[in-house]
């Protein structure tokens, strides 16, 4: 092993022993006289800090809770966050969920209503709704 290897080894385990016995990176940093964010991606770099999430999720009735919420009543996604106990950002994620999975069905049933297809009486290929079909309602309402 040559030197750097040796130090970057002693840095790695004194730097996760500090941080394991209540450091942050930002005391660790002062007290080392590195640059905080430097010294937070050597560490990561070197493997010797693997950062956890910072917060837990939500459970899944919580989930199942916000949707129902979002779906059968009037309330802010405020009130909703309030009600169910969890921050306003996690119900603008499912909110934007649910917003997005409506917006690519209804496109998907555009896109599909849009489609030519053969029509069943005049056996011409056309769209939804058939122009000669319509021509002739149309006239049938005039007569």
């Amino acid at each position: 092993m040559d030197e750097e290897q040796i130090a970057r080894e002693a840095l790695s385990r004194l730097s996760a022993n500090l941080l394991n016995s209540g450091f942050t990176f930002a005391e660790l940093a002062g007290k080392s006289g590195v640059d905080y964010q430097e010294l937070y991606r050597l560490l990561r770099r070197w493997g010797a800090y693997k950062p956890r999430r910072s917060h837990q999720g939500i459970s899944r009735e919580q989930e199942r809770q916000i949707v129902r919420l979002l779906l059968d009543t009037n309330m802010s996604r405020r009130a909703i966050a309030r009600e169910v106990g969890v921050s306003k950002g996690s119900v603008d994620i499912r909110s934007r969920r649910l917003r997005r999975r409506a917006e690519s069905e209804a496109t998907e049933e555009v896109a599909f209503a849009r489609k030519p297809h053969r029509c069943p009486v005049h056996g011409d290929v056309a769209y939804t709704p058939c122009p000669i079909c319509q021509a002739k309602k149309r006239s049938n309402r005039e007569s």
